[in-house]
């Protein structure tokens, strides 16, 4: 029975990063523009991350998503679940939505405590998830 919900989400995820292409000219001006300062400010931060995206137009949908839900993600995360959880699983191409919810709620002060910007969420869950495989394939639990 959970599968609808994750297919609810992936549309709902889907239908908010393009709705903003789809409400006219001066809107999508500016949302391309937003990606694009996003894409690169972000650059930098993340070219050696984990996460890979399929273009550098879902990079930007994810860094855009994270700039306008920074709020309601970290409220999410601190539950340790949520829709806005489910969305960036679904972005980030994680395969457990729950268990990613679960995963952020356990490093809520690693990826909360002193971001100065929603982009460095990214980084830091690249950093520490890496971190985190690194140490299991080595032998270490975590």
């Amino acid at each position: 029975m959970r599968k609808p919900y994750i297919d609810l989400a992936r549309a709902a995820a889907i239908a908010l990063a393009t709705a903003g292409l789809l409400s006219g000219c001066s809107l999508i001006t500016s949302t391309t523009d937003a990606i694009a300062e996003s894409v690169h400010a972000t650059t930098d931060a993340t070219s050696s991350t984990s996460h890979s995206f399929d273009s550098d137009e879902a990079h930007a949908r994810t860094v855009q998503f994270v700039k306008s839900d920074i709020d309601a993600i970290r409220a999410d995360a601190a539950r340790g679940h949520g829709e806005e959880i489910s969305t960036l699983a679904y972005l980030l191409d994680e395969p457990d939505a729950a268990e990613f919810g679960r995963w952020m709620q356990r490093h809520y002060v690693e990826l909360f405590v002193g971001l100065k910007t929603p982009e460095q969420l990214l980084t830091r869950i690249d950093h520490i998830r890496h971190k985190m495989y690194t140490a299991s394939a080595n032998g270490v639990s975590r």
